[in-house]
């Protein structure tokens, strides 16, 4: 999967939960969606220095709230959405780049 695919799909999986259609994003069933995407990011070596952007969980935000014009400040849930959706991927990434030292 391409990086972009990969940004499309969780911009996707978030207005879903913004717009209500989808549970809280630490629930397992949702949660395991957006891991699916970490786990492409992985594999594709978007979660280390290259030479786009690395996908961490607050360049993943910033993307977010560039393409929707998501205004946190106006609706604290979205705000809280996407403070969830950064810590989860953090960790995540944190985990994964971490093994074994």
């Amino acid at each position: 999967m391409k990086r972009e695919e990969i940004i499309k799909e969780m911009v996707r999986l978030l207005d879903g939960h913004f717009s209500g259609i989808r549970g809280s994003i630490g629930q397992d069933h949702y949660r395991s969606d957006f891991f699916k995407l970490f786990k492409e990011a992985y594999r594709n070596g978007y979660l280390v220095d290259s030479e786009s952007p690395v996908l961490t969980g607050d360049n993943l935000v910033d993307l977010t709230i560039a393409r929707r014009a998501v205004d946190s400040d106006k609706n604290p849930e979205h705000g809280k959405i996407l403070s969830d959706f950064a810590r989860q991927w953090n960790n995540w990434r944190y985990a994964v780049l971490n093994i074994g030292q």
